[in-house]
């Protein structure tokens, strides 16, 4: 592999970790996200470390501003009351759904991307569940976009 793209693919890895836990904290604290994003650019640039700063700003500010949305799409393909799915998965039920909706990227990176994260920062069976949600959602969209 292309020691150039292994570090792009990683860094933007380490964007999506980051804006989680950005997630996370704008969840469980309420705190403006304009102030999260800022903590965590100044951490990223006071560790200098490995991530893409603008794509994580990117990510974080646009889930958090477009919840709504992405709460409306979520709850087509769950069976669970936004309120009982746990907060880290929550987390990244929805940036995995904003990234579908509004970032040109292929859907598999995007699975594959959230499948990653839920087995790092999930319970153990959470990654079946958040795959099976964001796979359902794409092959439903599929389905329209091919009439």
């Amino acid at each position: 592999m292309n020691k150039n793209k292994y570090n792009y693919s990683y860094a933007r890895h380490r964007s999506r970790m980051m804006a989680i836990q950005a997630l996370y904290s704008w969840q469980i604290t309420g705190t403006k996200n304009t102030s999260i994003a800022s903590d965590f650019l100044n951490l990223i640039k006071f560790k200098k470390m490995n991530v893409d700063a603008e794509y994580f700003k990117k990510i974080f500010i646009g889930t958090s501003n477009k919840v709504y949305e992405i709460d409306h799409e979520l709850l087509k393909y769950t069976l669970r009351n936004m309120r009982f799915i746990d907060q880290v998965e929550r987390a990244i039920l929805r940036l995995g759904v904003f990234e579908l909706l509004h970032v040109e990227i292929s859907y598999k990176i995007v699975i594959d991307e959230a499948v990653e994260l839920s087995k790092k920062f999930c319970s153990e069976k959470s990654y079946k569940f958040i795959n099976g949600v964001l796979d359902k959602m794409i092959f439903n969209r599929k389905k329209f976009e091919d009439l």
